[in-house]
């Protein structure tokens, strides 16, 4: 049974986006979230002791603010392709690359 109803559709549109190799913090830019990629890419959990070390230890790794989707976009690319202004802006203050280049050609 397919579910054809607005959760039905949000659920097939996440999972659409992670074929295409998006991140949690790329879909949360695209849609601008700030708060969720604020919360994806902050310091590990008190307690951890950094890296995959202390996300096996209970805390967790941070996101990373210039990762890549199969298409070579960036979230601050998703973010600022759909107008979120105060996400790009998180998204620079966590360090996000404003010089990055999709790797499709035009």
């Amino acid at each position: 049974m397919t579910d054809t109803g607005a959760g039905g559709a949000y659920v097939q549109d996440m999972m659409a986006q992670e074929q295409e190799g998006c991140t949690s913090v790329w879909i949360a830019a695209s849609q601008g979230h700030t708060e969720a990629v604020q919360a994806l890419c902050a310091a590990p959990a008190a307690g951890a002791e950094g890296g995959e070390e202390g996300a096996e230890e209970g805390g967790r790794v941070p996101a990373d603010a210039n990762s890549t989707n199969n298409h070579g976009r960036t979230p601050i690319m998703g973010a600022a392709v759909n107008g979120h202004v105060d996400t790009v802006q998180a998204l620079l203050a966590l360090g996000a690359d404003p010089t990055g280049e999709c790797c499709e050609e035009r």
